[in-house]
């Protein structure tokens, strides 16, 4: 189990969790990176909406990885489907051949 202390957006408070602390850290540092591009941009001065529209760019990359990751299972799938279909053609072509 691990532990956390988070300082930042004018609070401070320690976490635990079942994932190590250096996992821990290299979570909180991403987020980090995220909230200072967002304060960068200079569009937003409260700490909440900060915060907040750091969360959502964070839920997008996750997002857009599942939306491919489904992409990328579908297309897979379908080769499958599409090479057995064309094995069985084959199958029936050669079949309808020696028939004829």
């Amino acid at each position: 189990m691990g532990t956390l202390r988070i300082d930042m957006l004018g609070t401070s408070f320690t976490i635990e969790n079942n994932y190590d602390s250096e996992f821990l850290n290299q979570l909180l540092t991403y987020y980090k990176h995220e909230v200072n591009a967002i304060e960068k941009q200079g569009n937003l001065k409260d700490d909440i909406q900060i915060a907040i529209m750091a969360g959502i760019s964070m839920c997008e990359e996750v997002y857009k990885d599942k939306m491919e990751k489904q992409k990328t299972q579908l297309a897979y799938k379908n080769d499958v489907t599409n090479s057995k279909s064309t094995k069985v053609v084959d199958e029936l072509l050669k079949k309808l051949d020696s028939v004829l």
